[in-house]
């Protein structure tokens, strides 16, 4: 169910490092069964249980920390634009979508057990505003915009959370940059990344020009939008300039006023498939979900 823990149970590992939980309640089906230890500073949670299976010996990894990137990578990116005129003012209206995982063995987070504590930085557009990156379910606000980035007047957005090995992630974050006859987009993203679709709003006058990436086809959504959509034709490392220019006289084909785009509404929102099955995903959002409510928790005593 998802619910905060109905009981917790304490034990300590015996110098093999096993334990063993006794006199543990049987609870009906539907409830799920999760260990958590603190081990490297910080709690760790496995993923949930079910009934049938507390009887059974189980392994529970456990992982030190660190703070180096170089095991990241991300899956697949849509990055979405369309031209908009906010009270007036010319604007591009994006939406980016990062799917992304760690393949090491250490949980990377940067700077543990303080207010600050965070996996990665990306750096958005300069200029960008209006950052509003969507949260997962259960209430904590995993993603949190943060300025000022290198010490220049650049934006981005922060996952604040550990990136466990092996558990797929993903971050989208809408955001507006300035729009006067052309604008540069300039963004950094802290892991490699190699597989990225532009998806530009086709009739609206907007020419995409860019050393890595090229025009790959004309998409028409279900809902009747078409999108031109360039596709990535080389890698890029950790850190370098995800760098192209968008330039022409837009038509502005959208009402003014209109809010930040999310994924639930983008035609383009990302489908990720991180092996497994939509199962195993389900049970990766649980375990996920257990260990952000029980930090919530811990936050509100």
């Amino acid at each position: 169910r998802m619910e905060p823990c109905a009981r917790p149970y304490r034990t300590v590992a015996g110098a093999d490092g096993r334990f063993r939980f006794v006199e543990v309640a049987s609870y009906p089906e539907g409830h799920l069964y999760v260990l958590a230890a603190t081990w490297a500073g910080i709690e760790q949670t496995s993923l949930p249980r079910l009934r049938q299976e507390i009887t059974q010996p189980t392994e529970f990894p456990l992982y030190e920390i660190t703070d180096d990137l170089g095991q990241v990578v991300a899956n697949r990116g849509n990055l979405r634009v369309e031209f908009q005129q906010i009270g007036g003012v010319p604007v591009l209206q994006m939406l980016l979508e990062l799917a992304y995982v760690n393949l090491g063995d250490h949980i990377v987070l940067d700077e543990p057990n303080t207010p600050q504590a965070h996996a990665f930085t990306l750096e958005l557009p300069v200029g960008a505003f209006n950052i509003a990156p969507e949260q997962p379910p259960g209430g904590v606000q995993r993603f949190q915009p943060v300025e000022n980035l290198r010490n220049l007047e650049i934006s981005g957005v922060q996952d604040t959370q550990p990136l466990a090995p092996g558990y797929g992630q993903r971050l989208a974050v809408s955001f507006f940059v300035p729009y006067r006859d052309g604008a540069v987009i300039d963004m950094r993203l802290p892991f490699a990344l190699d597989d990225l679709g532009v998806f530009v709003q086709a009739a609206q006058g907007l020419e995409l020009e860019g050393d890595f990436l090229n025009f790959s086809e004309t998409q028409t959504t279900s809902t009747g939008r078409r999108y031109d959509v360039y596709t990535q034709t080389t890698p890029l490392e950790p850190n370098a300039p995800l760098k192209f220019s968008l330039a022409g006289q837009p038509i502005n084909q959208a009402s003014a006023g209109a809010q930040a785009l999310t994924s639930t509404e983008s035609d383009t929102a990302l489908v990720l498939v991180l092996g497994g099955g939509v199962a195993l995903l389900v049970i990766m959002g649980l375990a996920i979900w257990f260990w952000l409510a029980r930090r919530t928790e811990r936050q509100l005593l």
